[in-house]
């Protein structure tokens, strides 16, 4: 008795630590990039792909420690981008996105000084101008969830996420400033995957965001994400 005693206690040790272990290995930590370590590496280049020999091995996706930053690229790559408000009678889209002083900071946190929509055109009402054919966003902070990798974006100290003004005679009493408010959520893409580029969609239909009081209709972006020293980085 007391033998199968010790074989089932010994058992039981070997589940807990199991799920220990895939419990560790389960959860998100936040923002990792591919590194060059002075020891332990595992991979040939800053891509961490390519495995060489130990003494070409020097870089390692590593964790982010708390309030570490890598700078984000200011231009974007910009598959989809659409904007549809006021009860769906105002839409834009905009073919170009950029980043101004964007960070990603450990351990799962953004900021941005701000993200101006670029190239944007007015599809509805037809002939209506955007002023200066952009949309400047305040300063934006931004907290990544480690379990889902969404990232919620929000104005920082100010409750006005973006202003922009329309123009010309077929705006018709549409035509004048808008303020944006609120925040949107977006999700990082293949976010487990260790690349130099990860998409960031949003799609809320509606949206969070809201102008004159009215949740937009729809907000939808897909941007690609790049740290400006071309390292690979996930989530």
């Amino acid at each position: 008795m007391p033998k199968i005693r010790s074989i089932i206690l010994s058992l039981l040790a070997v589940f807990a630590v199991s799920a220990a272990v895939s419990a560790s290995s389960a959860s998100a930590v936040g923002w990792t990039v591919c590194k060059e370590v002075a020891t332990g590496g595992e991979f040939k280049n800053h891509l961490c792909k390519e495995k060489g020999t130990t003494a070409e091995n020097k870089w390692k996706d590593v964790e982010l420690k708390a309030g570490e930053t890598f700078g984000l690229a200011e231009k974007t790559k910009v598959s989809a981008s659409k904007i549809r408000f006021h009860k769906n009678e105002i839409e834009m889209t905009c073919t170009e996105v950029t980043v101004q002083k964007g960070l990603i900071i450990g351990t799962n946190s953004n900021s941005a000084k701000s993200i101006t929509f670029k190239k944007c055109t007015v599809n509805k009402p037809a002939g209506c101008e955007l002023e200066g054919g952009e949309i400047k966003t305040s300063e934006i902070e931004s907290v990544l969830n480690n379990t889902s990798t969404e990232v919620e974006f929000k104005p920082k100290g100010t409750t006005t996420f973006a202003t922009f003004k329309l123009k010309g005679a077929a705006c018709g009493l549409l035509a004048g400033a808008y303020s944006v408010k609120g925040t949107t959520v977006g999700k990082i893409a293949k976010s487990a995957e260790c690349l130099p580029e990860h998409a960031l969609e949003i799609k809320e239909a509606p949206s969070k965001l809201t102008v004159a009081g009215e949740a937009v209709g729809l907000f939808e972006q897909n941007i690609g994400l790049s740290l400006e020293n071309g390292w690979c980085w996930d989530a």
